[in-house]
């Protein structure tokens, strides 16, 4: 395990649900911003906007967009749960990352000092893509020093620290 709070390891039941191949970039995160006024404006940290992944966004702006998003569209989206994530992350594999054991800085944006635009490195067996490095990702789940009591029909776990 890579951090103290991945565990313990437990078998849970993912019911088919569909995922974006990207991370939401800044232009699309843009376009809401002008679309609603009232969004909130994160700053690029000077990297570059455009087909780069949004940051320095709350979990609260991530659910606004989400909202949005499905008024604009008329589709149904919303965060994933932890374990939806980690299965969609791990594409069939059963290796701390879907690469294998290990990973490097040539299969992913792990130890970058900043962002690369989405979609800069070789997707997993699902086809997603920077499912490991170039940004932190939001999940519906509530946060836990552990995963002893998780659900394990895939759902979100919506008890707990939400506030964290």
């Amino acid at each position: 395990m890579r951090w103290k709070d991945e565990g313990p390891q437990h078998l849970v039941t993912v019911p088919s649900f569909w995922c974006g191949r990207f991370a939401v970039t800044f232009g699309e995160w843009d376009a809401y911003r002008k679309g609603c006024f009232i969004a909130h404006n994160p700053d690029d940290l000077g990297w570059g906007r455009g087909n780069r992944p949004v940051i320095n966004v709350s979990w609260d702006d991530a659910k606004k967009y989400i909202t949005w998003l499905n008024e604009h569209t008329g589709k149904r989206y919303r965060l994933l749960s932890e374990a939806e994530w980690e299965y969609a992350c791990r594409a069939w594999t059963t290796t701390a990352y879907s690469t294998g054991a290990k990973i490097t800085n040539t299969q992913a944006n792990v130890k970058a000092s900043r962002t690369v635009p989405v979609g800069s490195y070789l997707p997993n067996a699902f086809g997603l893509y920077d499912m490991h490095g170039n940004v932190g990702e939001w999940t519906e789940d509530c946060y836990h020093k552990s995963y002893a009591g998780a659900p394990t029909d895939g759902s979100a776990w919506l008890t707990g620290s939400c506030s964290a």
